[in-house]
């Protein structure tokens, strides 16, 4: 099941439908190409070798040891278990799963303060491939090495050659609270390196807020909506729906006032997702009632969701969120680092090695987020332009459908200054290239008709 879905997920990056025979009954010529995955050769045929070591390992324990070998192949950069004879290819079949299954998170050196897998310990990470999305480069190498056509990249809705989902998580909807609270933000503040000037603002704005004479830095949702609206973009508004908390929000989805603000966000272009709370990323119990509460505040039906932190534990999470009933998730990025962590620039089904087959719930992946910028890659705005740009160019070569994060807390000019250039930069390079900006729920929706379309969603 790990190597037919994963061949199906290789044939879709390339707009094909993959045909998946036993070698005793196939066809001794065929007018399509074909590969024979096997790991002796056979004359006259072409062959893929299957890396033996990494599938004897996965098959007697589910999981993968770290890859050995690292070889250079159609133009990419492969991880290896076993070495290939002389100018033979690498796996790609073993290369894809082991970055789309998220096997080395499975068995992780070590967690970081908030429970998660550590950007530093990923492969693509210390290789210095995360920015690109190797299953695609796999894929591509594999059709080159048959021959095959370039794949067509318009497969998005109005010809659009790529897709982009916007999303916001709303964590906090008033900068200024305790006195407590307020010094260890600006704690924070300054271990980040934000400097003392941030401080000054800060303090400054607290006392315009208290006399009245402004509105809290956090209130952006209008300026966020007016962004959308400028470029005929959609979004998806995150929502925590608990109790609220120092690790989760400040605010009640369902109290009258955010009640009527979640409605007005939950209409089309805009879609109502779930925020789940710090505590919930395993547990599909609270994720359940969670949803209910926010489905009564919003008054639609919730499907799509984020876990806050970006918390993540791969043999529980989507296997919690499928059985709180929701069925698209866009929590895999890493927080530390922008690009693709699972090695892919669209959505798809994740791997569950527990049932040895796909969950059945969409994934949209998440490669770029305002915190990972400013706060862990300590770039500045003019660099994050930059580093967006060519983001925002490597979706476009492939025709990708990701998304995008920014929080509505960082769209405010105390201890923001200047970064609102990087999110209307993420809007106008988007529009300018021709890409798709909308919710995670239609990205996901499409991309599954295209998938049903090519017949590779057995």
């Amino acid at each position: 099941n790990a190597v037919t879905t994963t061949i199906r997920l290789l044939s879709t990056l390339l707009s094909r439908h993959a045909i998946i025979v036993d070698p005793s009954t196939a066809p001794a010529e065929s007018d399509v190409p074909t590969i024979r995955y096997a790991a002796d050769d056979v004359p006259g045929q072409n062959r893929i070798p299957i890396d033996r070591e990494f599938w004897t390992v996965f098959a007697e324990t589910g999981t993968a040891a770290s890859p050995t070998h690292t070889i250079e192949w159609q133009q990419s950069t492969y991880p290896a278990w076993s070495l290939t004879s002389g100018d033979g290819p690498p796996d790609p079949v073993a290369a894809s799963f082991f970055h789309y299954a998220r096997l080395e998170e499975r068995t992780p050196p070590k967690l970081d303060n908030h429970g998660r897998f550590r950007a530093h310990d990923s492969w693509l990470v210390t290789h210095g491939l995360v920015e690109r999305p190797m299953v695609h480069e796999y894929a591509h190498g594999l059709a080159r090495h048959l021959g095959l056509a370039a794949p067509a990249l318009r497969l998005w809705p109005g010809d659009h050659g790529f897709a982009i989902a916007f999303t916001h998580d709303i964590d906090r909807m008033q900068m200024h609270g305790s006195w407590s609270r307020e010094l260890r933000s600006i704690g924070g503040s300054l271990l980040r390196g934000d400097g003392i000037a941030t401080t000054r603002r800060r303090l400054a704005d607290r006392r315009a807020v208290a006399r009245r004479d402004a509105p809290d830095p956090y209130a952006t949702l209008e300026r966020i909506v007016n962004y959308h609206r400028a470029h005929e973009f959609g979004a998806t508004f995150f929502w925590i729906a608990t109790e609220p908390s120092a690790k989760d929000a400040d605010y009640r989805c369902d109290s009258p006032e955010m009640s009527t603000t979640i409605r007005e966000l939950s209409a089309p272009p805009f879609e109502c997702g779930l925020h789940g709370s710090y505590e919930s990323y395993r547990d599909a119990d609270a994720l359940r009632a969670q949803r209910t509460m926010l489905e009564q505040a919003a008054g639609v039906a919730v499907r799509a969701t984020r876990q806050h932190y970006l918390r993540f534990a791969p043999a529980e999470t989507w296997t919690a969120q499928a059985n709180a009933g929701l069925t698209v998730d866009s929590t895999l990025g890493f927080a530390e680092r922008i690009g693709f962590r699972a090695g892919l620039a669209v959505p798809f089904r994740p791997w569950s090695c527990e049932n040895d087959a796909p969950h059945d719930l969409w994934e949209v992946p998440l490669v770029m987020m305002d915190v990972t910028l400013k706060e862990y890659m300590r770039l500045d705005p003019e660099r994050s332009i930059e580093r967006s740009q060519k983001m925002i160019d490597a979706l476009h070569r492939i025709g990708g459908g990701v998304s995008l994060l920014w929080h509505n807390s960082s769209l405010n000019d105390v201890d923001w200054p200047e970064w609102d250039t990087v999110f209307d930069a993420w809007l106008q390079e988007t529009r300018r290239r021709g890409g798709w900006g909308t919710t995670v729920g239609a990205l996901a929706d499409h991309w599954a008709t295209h998938v049903r379309e090519l017949g590779n969603d057995a």
